[in-house]
């Protein structure tokens, strides 16, 4: 009975010694293939194009047409500029327009009939009828009047492109979106005075959105175009997405700072560079875009295997 009892014990001890192997090597397969076979980096978020909505010229907003969260089509007019000023502009830029072009018609006037005093007068000179005052006289009017007329033609080209800068600055008051999008932020409100070049609103483009990355310099062998990523957002815990490495950037961020560092100087400390990469990213299957928004600042992590 003693014999069965050690027995039974010693198979149990084996019987436990080869589970602890199993799960020793299963448990090392996983830190292999999973955690010393792969990167992950959590110095990731979700990013897109934006663009700022600003005028050209000073003027009044006269009107927003759209709210902050508001999506908008590419060409839709955003913001209108009060008008009365630069309409203003404009009727007296045509109406000196026109004078231009009057004076040049009387200057091409004046100068044909110049033109044909001299040539009557120069035939009257070599037959010895007029004086060669006359002559002097006729000639300097023809001199005259092809100044006054050249003179006529530039003012006349001025006056034009006054009035084209004036339509220009006229178009430049309505204020349209360049792509699809959403509106992100409102900066000012109607009735506020817009400098040329001031933001009115932030628009996100729709069409086109991305993972940035920045990944620390050791790591960039392990990035190239094209690798598939895995992405975990963490406003949806669980929902795995996948991506593609888009685009590895040509500098480090430091390159970038308001300060760079300068190592010249002697008082150098190496740290570690981090380099942005741009990961596509696509919804997984039986997953609707309006349940899960991605929006603009979410922090993600970013997986990608050392190999393959």
């Amino acid at each position: 009975m003693a014999d069965k009892a050690q027995g039974k014990g010693g198979n149990g001890r084996i019987l436990i010694g080869v589970i602890v192997v199993i799960l020793l090597l299963v448990g090392g397969w996983f830190w292999f293939v999973f955690v010393n076979g792969s990167i992950t980096i959590d110095d990731a978020y979700i990013d897109r194009d934006k663009v700022s909505i600003s005028p050209k010229v000073l003027g009044k907003i006269a009107k927003i047409f759209v709210i902050e969260g508001n999506r908008v089509t590419n060409g839709q007019v955003l913001v209108l500029l009060d008008k009365t000023t630069v309409e203003a502009q404009e009727f007296q830029a045509e109406a000196a327009d026109s004078v231009a072009k009057g004076n040049i018609e009387s200057a091409r006037i004046n100068l044909e009939r110049a033109r044909d005093d001299y040539t009557r007068a120069e035939t009257q000179f070599k037959n010895s009828v007029i004086t060669v005052e006359q002559y002097a006289h006729a000639k300097k009017a023809l001199e005259s009047a092809t100044a006054g007329y050249n003179v006529a033609v530039n003012q006349a080209n001025m006056s034009l492109a006054q009035l084209n800068l004036i339509k220009v600055n006229l178009n430049d008051m309505t204020l349209t979106s360049p792509f699809n999008g959403i509106v992100a932020k409102k900066w000012l409100m109607e009735g506020d005075v817009a400098q040329p070049g001031e933001a009115i609103l932030t628009v996100n483009n729709m069409d086109d959105i991305w993972v940035t990355a920045n990944i620390e310099e050791v790591n960039l062998a392990s990035f190239r175009v094209g690798k598939e990523v895995s992405v975990n957002v963490d406003a949806y815990p669980g929902i795995r997405f996948q991506g593609k490495v888009r685009e590895i950037g040509t500098d480090t961020g430091s390159q970038f700072s308001l300060i760079p560092a300068n190592n010249a100087s002697g008082n150098f400390t190496k740290v570690t560079q981090r380099i942005p990469v741009k990961i596509s990213i696509a919804m997984p299957e039986n997953v609707s875009e309006n349940n899960y928004r991605l929006l603009p600042g979410m922090s993600v992590e970013v997986t990608i295997r050392k190999k393959g």
